[in-house]
């Protein structure tokens, strides 16, 4: 459906282009354009919302510009009803209302239209939002997963109005401005990659801020209509989202309208600058303007070609196993009957896999944000609601999904420990992640991918032997940063933080048999520190950017006289991460133990033109200059 709706919205662009420029090989270049950008193809390969969004918008556009034509008031009937099903779809919908309101102020000179005209308008729109009632009908049929539960008013009000909880970053709007900038550029641009970062050449780009200009310069009402739409959008995103980190990338889909028009304005551009070169050679004989026209169709077909090109490779999801094998490998890793507590991230993966596959029903997933305080709205109640239904006898003796917990460590704790008071097996899908896991009455070590909670020492063999299995059944999982997709970055770094985990804890025995200083305990700080090597080893091939993983490695090579390893293992973090100041300092030190003095001395000069105050780097240099 993603595809299809795509699909759909490029051609309605193609439309809504060939509106304004009656040009079609102009229009087709530059819906292709569109259609190959790589946050619109991105959206087109994936199950998600946004090209629904994108075709309703786009189809809403179109209906307005007809009525602009034609100014018959059937084309905003179609335009209301339109509206009214992309609101269902997503709330930045709502932003066409005010777009609508402003364009008829503009093309009628004031709004004075019989009442007769508002009510059909009105009444249409609702009519497209009436979409909302199957969510109390489906409710009420009690479906597999009851998303929201709205089968009374108040639920329904939730569902409708904050359909996913308010969960708004504290991040800098500054940053997240640029960021936008960027990602708008970045759409229409051929790059080039600079350290790693898409630098882009805004030549095409361009041509859809001259088409602004012009349109606004000129006097063309409908390029106001659409600059106060793209603008609305704009501020809207910015005023009520602040993403920071890993989310600014998120929320380059809600930006996809905005760039949808900015497309428009790029045909009427290029169109203003076509026309202008035919104009300029018009006297020059029929032979040149047929040559003229050629290359232009040659350029015309070369922009949407180089986005095919330039994005394919980011779009391509042909391989892209993560997190279904992710989400495969984390209910296989458990026992029968376990009760698998986990955060958003994960449990969208374990819904479809034992919802529609019927994969490991036997486990029973359990989200970590439990309710805490007394008296306050708490989003996620309908999940527990749904849970104490479905599996009465988990809650028992916890204080119930609605007890009054102080943090949420406190009701995870409470119900961890009831569960395992009666012969439950409890696991996490992570470690930490914004969770003091010190506050639980139990241990939490890692026993394979997954993390056991427990008062007796894991069993390293037992674990290692888990991830064998697991990595043997993980499809590309070595070759992930060939094809990379940044979205599944979270999946990669949680496994390879679950290996470092296990290494860390395989160190820890051996640090206190060191300590204790037992003879016969040197066997077992041999095993122990294999399977930390072990670990390390495969965190850093599941991912090469675990700099803490390379660190500890090397330590482990430093002490057994394995140098060259280390320089091997430095020298390919270096390359994901380099401008990481620890990669430095390890790799002066190691040339140092093997006495090639002259490249640890460079090292430590790379070191200090990114820190220079960095004391270690300052000291080498001393002692050897």
């Amino acid at each position: 459906m993603s595809a299809f709706f795509a699909l759909l919205t490029v051609f309605v662009l193609y439309l809504i282009i060939y509106h304004f420029t009656r040009t079609p090989y102009l229009s087709f270049s530059i819906s292709l354009a569109y259609a190959f950008s790589p946050i619109f193809w991105s959206q087109a390969v994936v199950a998600e919302v946004y090209t629904l969004n994108t075709f309703l918008t786009a189809l809403s556009l179109y209906f307005l510009c007809r009525w602009v034509e034609k100014r018959r008031d059937g084309w905003l009937y179609l335009a209301a009803v339109t509206m009214g099903l992309a609101t269902t779809n997503h709330q930045l919908s709502l932003l066409l209302l005010p777009t609508t309101i402003y364009m008829l102020w503009l093309f009628s000179k004031g709004l004075k239209r019989p009442k007769n005209f508002w009510f059909k308008l009105a009444g249409l729109y609702l009519l497209g939002t009436l979409v909302y009632l199957y969510l109390p009908i489906r409710a009420a049929a009690d479906p597999p997963l009851n998303w929201g539960n709205p089968d009374n008013l108040e639920r329904f009000i939730t569902a409708v109005f904050n359909p996913a909880g308010s969960q708004v970053s504290q991040g800098s709007r500054w940053l997240h401005f640029f960021h936008a900038l960027y990602l708008w550029t970045v759409q229409f641009s051929p790059v080039i990659m600079l350290d790693g970062i898409k630098i882009p050449i805004p030549i095409i780009w361009f041509f859809g801020i001259w088409g602004i200009y012009k349109g606004l310069s000129t006097g063309w009402r409908m390029a106001r209509v659409f600059v106060v739409f793209m603008l609305l959008n704009l501020f809207t995103i910015l005023w009520v989202s602040r993403p920071k980190g890993q989310e600014l990338m998120i929320v380059g889909v809600y930006y996809l309208p905005v760039f949808l028009v900015f497309a428009v304005f790029m045909a009427t551009g290029i169109r203003e600058w076509l026309q202008h070169i035919q104009n300029l050679f018009k006297e020059s004989g029929k032979t040149f303007l047929s040559v003229l026209l050629v290359l232009i169709i040659i350029i015309l077909v070369l922009i949407p070609e180089y986005q095919y090109f330039q994005n394919r490779r980011d779009a391509d999801r042909s391989n892209d196993y993560y997190a279904r094998d992710y989400g495969t490998m984390l209910l296989d890793s458990c026992p029968p009957d376990t009760i698998l507590i986990m955060n958003w991230d994960d449990i969208f993966t374990i819904w479809y896999l034992q919802k529609v596959e019927e994969h490991r029903t036997d486990v029973i997933p359990v989200i970590a944000d439990f309710p805490v305080g007394s008296g306050e709205f708490f989003w996620g109640s309908w999940y527990f609601d749904e849970l104490e239904q479905t599996y009465p006898e988990i809650f028992k003796g916890t204080g119930s999904p609605s007890g009054i917990f102080e943090s949420k460590e406190d009701a995870i704790n409470a119900f961890a420990v009831a569960n395992r008071n009666r012969g439950n097996e409890v696991f996490f899908t992570f470690y930490g992640l914004g969770y003091d896991f010190k506050k639980f009455d139990f241990m939490v070590f890692p026993l394979g991918p997954v993390y056991r909670a427990g008062n007796t020492l894991p069993d390293l063999k037992q674990s290692k032997l888990e991830w064998e299995k697991t990595i043997s059944s993980f499809r590309n999982i070595f070759s992930y940063y060939d094809n990379r997709i940044i979205e599944e970055d979270f999946i990669i770094s949680r496994m390879s933080g679950n290996l470092l985990n296990n290494a860390k804890t395989a160190l820890n025995f051996v640090r206190e048999m060191n300590i204790s200083n037992i003879p016969v305990a040197s066997e077992a700080v041999k095993i122990y520190t294999d399977h930390a090597i072990w670990f390390l080893e495969h965190a850093i091939r599941v991912d090469p950017g675990n700099i803490p993983a390379t660190i500890e490695l090397v330590n482990i090579y430093i002490e057994q006289g394995k140098f060259d390893d280390c320089i091997d293992i430095l020298s390919d973090a270096r390359m994901i991460d380099p401008g990481n100041p620890d990669i430095y300092i390890y790799l002066t030190r190691v040339y140092e133990m093997m006495g090639d003095i002259d490249s640890a001395l460079e090292m430590a000069e790379k070191l200090l033109i990114m820190d220079p105050g960095h004391p270690d780097a300052q000291s080498f240099i001393r002692r050897h200059r």
